[in-house]
């Protein structure tokens, strides 16, 4: 029975913790470890987290990619493993005989970086049809969204310094809640707060604005995440809302009260924008952004909208010098005036884009947006889901300005996770203990829960005879 009132609607026991049909005993032997590799992923980004950072962190990461290699199930998922692997022995080789200088313990671990995304979307492709196991993994990606914010809000009712984004330190604001990274945790919120918007479709309309406290806590610290939580409900209204056929209010399950509710949302955010164009800097100090004022005066607007990141970019071109390097990365090797570079090997250019090309080249690039695009089906663009054209587009903006979306072993598993499950639209369970195979049964070939979705898995945005893939 469908509870109105989201303050009375019930949290269900989530499935990977019952041991029930609908549970954990319904998966198999590899599908429990697998599923528990992703709870231990979670439980060593709070360690990093605790520790600031921990040194095992890393080892630990890499032995459960070692963990998911060995999972594998088809020669494709050991093809595309061996051809990144291959990549980057002739990236270490290039810079070996051009250069006369290998950082091989720094390029590793960046080059694991990338791995725990490539390892995770094979994986998770290769179950796209166990929906037991996938809705097991969303349950851990809510479960693990909802604590992160209770403690953002934690921290700020009870000043907490632990949960302080930033540490308090250049004169920011802003809660961060279980995780180190402000950007990484942004990017995180980003790509849940879309399924959030899904959940909203289907009723769970709870979700949503807890997720959305949670951006605006974070947003007073990460500029990342006070844009993206502006940026992601216009994109997945967008793509809901093709604008090819009438405007369907009834697939957002707009109500008259929520509708009231946006419209003055917007008149307030279009008044604090207005104020905003005039009294600027008053806005930004107030809220401690101070810093991105001084930026700006030493360096320009772009460098103050990405925090250097252009500048390193050009440190990119700066540093081609044959065409290996722009097949298989390079090193950087240029030295800007008035910026300090990290050391080469563990060195960031903070845009996914240029730190692929630095990392594994041009090859490395083209092969990992095959790949999305076979996980995806994106050549079927026009009957893909909202939810999964939002969370491409997301992750192409993040990638290409604030970058720790493809490269940051926290969002790793979510990304692929959720490429794979916006493209087989799960949805979330509908019950502590009915299984959607009994629903689907009990159901008539073409009716539907009221809420858009067909009961028999199918979506309402893709043609006749089409499948997921």
């Amino acid at each position: 029975m469908r509870v109105s009132n989201p303050l009375l609607w019930k949290f269900p026991v989530p499935a990977f913790l019952r041991s029930d049909s609908s549970g954990v005993d319904q998966l198999s032997g590899g599908e429990k470890l697998l599923l528990l590799a992703v709870i231990v992923s979670v439980l060593l980004d709070i360690l990093t987290n605790i520790f600031n950072p921990s040194p095992a962190v890393a080892p630990l990461k890499g032995l459960l990619m070692v963990l998911v290699v060995c999972s594998f199930r088809t020669f494709f998922s050991y093809l595309v493993t061996s051809s990144f692997l291959g990549i980057f022995a002739l990236r270490e080789l290039n810079m070996f005989y051009t250069q006369h200088d290998v950082y091989l313990v720094g390029d590793l671990t960046f080059f694991m970086r990338i791995m725990f995304f490539i390892t995770w979307l094979l994986v998770f492709h290769e179950k796209r049809d166990r929906p037991g196991f996938l809705r097991c993994v969303l349950e851990v990606s809510v479960a693990t969204a909802v604590l992160s914010v209770f403690c953002q809000i934690a921290g700020a009712l009870f000043h907490i310094g632990f949960f302080q984004a930033y540490g308090g330190r250049l004169g920011r604001s802003g809660y961060k809640g279980l995780f180190l990274g402000e950007n990484d945790t942004s990017v995180f919120y980003l790509i849940l707060f879309i399924e959030f918007l899904h959940l909203w479709r289907q009723g769970k309309r709870l979700f949503a604005p807890i997720l959305l406290c949670g951006l605006i806590l974070l947003g007073m610290g990460s500029k990342t995440s006070l844009l993206g939580a502006l940026v992601v409900p216009i994109l997945y209204f967008f793509f809901v809302h093709t604008f090819r056929s009438p405007l369907i209010l009834s697939r957002f399950a707009i109500r008259p009260r929520l509708a009231l509710l946006w419209t003055a949302s917007i008149c307030v955010a279009g008044a604090i924008a207005f104020f905003a164009v005039y009294r600027i800097y008053d806005v930004l100090t107030a809220i401690k952004y101070d810093q991105l004022l001084r930026v700006y005066k030493e360096s320009g607007f772009l460098s103050s909208l990405l925090s250097f990141r252009d500048k390193k970019a050009i440190g990119y071109f700066l540093s081609i010098g044959s065409l290996p390097d722009v097949l298989f990365g390079l090193q950087v090797r240029t030295k800007l005036t008035g910026f300090l570079w990290e050391d080469p090997g563990v060195f960031m250019y903070e845009i996914d884009l240029f730190d692929y090309l630095g990392r594994v080249g041009l090859l490395g690039v083209v092969l990992t947006t095959g790949l999305i695009w076979k996980c995806a089906r994106v050549w079927e663009w026009r009957t893909r889901t909202p939810e999964l054209k939002t969370l491409l587009v997301t992750v192409l903006l993040l990638g290409c300005t604030v970058g720790h979306t493809l490269i940051s072993s926290q969002n790793a598993v979510w990304i692929g996770f959720f490429i794979v499950a916006f493209a087989r639209d799960l949805t979330w369970p509908k019950g502590d203990s009915s299984r959607t195979a009994d629903r689907v049964a009990a159901s008539g070939p073409g009716s539907t829960n009221g809420q858009g979705q067909l009961q028999n898995g199918s979506s309402p945005y893709l043609e006749p005879g089409r499948s997921f893939g």
